[in-house]
């Protein structure tokens, strides 16, 4: 009887550590991504709806472009699309918008690291680049 009891504990704990294991759900859309991303940079600089749509699908873009990447390792690439998005976004914003962006993707970069798992893993996602 100890043997059955002990056994149904340990299978329950191992069932409780797979539950744990799995990923949060599907991933957002690069869409709804970029809505979010471009919903909180018109909060912080306060755009004007049409400079929030184009930063809104240049993000799109971004993210679409970073997902069909994600399975090539190649840093420079990733890379690449940053500096493609920075430049992208800095022709819809003031100098003086486009340093709030800066520091607000820097801010969005250290909270994505500093929001590690267990153990000092990373969260879901992997490492982000340029506050992605």
């Amino acid at each position: 009887m100890k043997r059955i009891v002990t056994l149904f504990a340990l299978l329950m704990l191992a069932s409780t550590w797979l539950q744990a294991q799995r990923p949060n759900g599907p991933k957002p859309e690069p869409k709804e991504m970029a809505q979010q991303i471009a919903s909180e940079l018109s909060e912080e600089l306060q755009l004007s709806f049409a400079v929030q749509d184009s930063i809104a699908a240049t993000f799109t873009s971004f993210y679409t472009n970073m997902r069909q990447q994600q399975g090539i390792r190649d840093r420079r690439v990733v890379l690449a699309l940053v500096s493609d998005l920075d430049a992208k976004v800095k022709t819809f914003l003031t100098d003086e918008q486009y340093k709030k962006y800066v520091k607000f993707m820097e801010k969005k970069r250290s909270e994505r690291r500093s929001s590690k798992g267990k153990n000092g893993e990373r969260g879901e996602g992997g490492q982000r680049l340029n506050g992605f």
